[in-house]
């Protein structure tokens, strides 16, 4: 007799080997409810899809996050971030965002990206010993994110680890423990203080928080919440899923991204030869995809009744 199927993101056994769930879902509830968690999941390419490009009937505006999860009409009153807004907002605010990583912008910054890595591997080499993620894959990921916040150096050691905190979660409860919501409220009183140094003239060097300050929509300035929304999108989710990344740059598999109330499986990915010696050989899904276990979750709220082609 099978075993019951229960889906759980939160729990830790799920990211060490998620993929023996992913396909009972897909294979035998395609529209799979959680009873104990309350929230529905969607695992086949095609209602995923689908569930993407409709966003009247699955709205971001009501949190990305189980555990963050709130009426769509109520909005965050300390942040607001454009991963919690529907089209038409998320498209002129994505628009903003854009407009900065051009290709120009990111070529201005190659020497930057080029002295923190080589800043990361010289330390390794002067201890004689390496912890990946640790001493690399932690760090400079984090660092090149903080230089294009325009985030002074002597800060980001303290602002990651403050990331770090923030995400962390209990096995198998969404529920966020005290120690990352006070981590939370430290970025966030960072970035308060920053943006008051910034508007004073205080923080040499620019970046992208400066240039949001700079920035109009629909003819107004960003509002408090807005810009740290953009803050913490920026900070928070990179601390964990970028280090992934370059830690399982060489693995074959599948790279499914999950959601709460969504989930959608992704093509399977298989990784062509590039030269060791050369990132800009590398296939793109090296930077894009999560590795094997990591396991990224979207809540999206229902704002009508809707029926999946299950």
């Amino acid at each position: 007799m099978a075993e019951t199927l229960v889906y759980n993101p939160y729990a830790f056994t799920m990211h060490d080997n998620p993929y023996d769930t992913y396909r009972r879902l897909r294979d035998e509830a395609p529209a799979y409810w959680n009873p104990d968690l309350r929230f529905w999941a969607l695992s086949r390419f095609d209602d995923v899809l689908e569930a993407f490009r409709n966003h009247e009937t699955y709205s971001s505006a009501g949190g990305v996050a189980l555990e963050g999860r709130r009426p769509i009409d109520k909005t965050n009153p300390r942040f607001h971030e454009i991963i919690e807004m529907d089209p038409p907002e998320h498209t002129v605010m994505r628009g903003l965002v854009s407009r900065v990583f051009t290709v120009r912008r990111v070529a201005q910054m190659e020497d930057e990206i080029r002295r923190i890595v080589n800043h990361c591997i010289d330390t390794v080499i002067e201890s004689g010993h390496a912890d990946l993620m640790a001493d690399v894959a932690g760090c400079f990921p984090m660092d090149v994110i903080s230089a294009v916040l325009g985030i002074p150096e002597c800060d980001r050691d303290m602002l990651r680890e403050c990331a770090d905190r923030g995400l962390v979660r209990e096995d198998g409860t969404m529920e966020i423990p005290q120690e990352g919501v006070e981590a939370i409220l430290e970025v966030l009183a960072y970035f308060t203080e920053d943006l008051e140094r910034r508007r004073a003239g205080e923080v040499p060097g620019g970046g992208l928080v400066s240039d949001l300050l700079e920035s109009e929509v629909d003819g107004r300035a960003l509002t408090e919440q807005e810009l740290l929304g953009f803050c913490l999108l920026f900070v928070l989710p990179d601390s964990r899923r970028r280090p992934r990344w370059w830690a399982a740059p060489s693995s074959c598999c599948r790279a499914i991204p999950a959601s709460g109330p969504l989930w959608w499986p992704t093509r399977p990915w298989s990784p062509r030869r590039w030269r060791r010696s050369s990132a800009s050989t590398a296939p793109p899904s090296t930077c894009t995809a999560p590795s094997p276990a990591t396991s990224r979750c979207t809540a999206n709220g229902c704002g009508r009744e809707t029926r999946c082609c299950c």
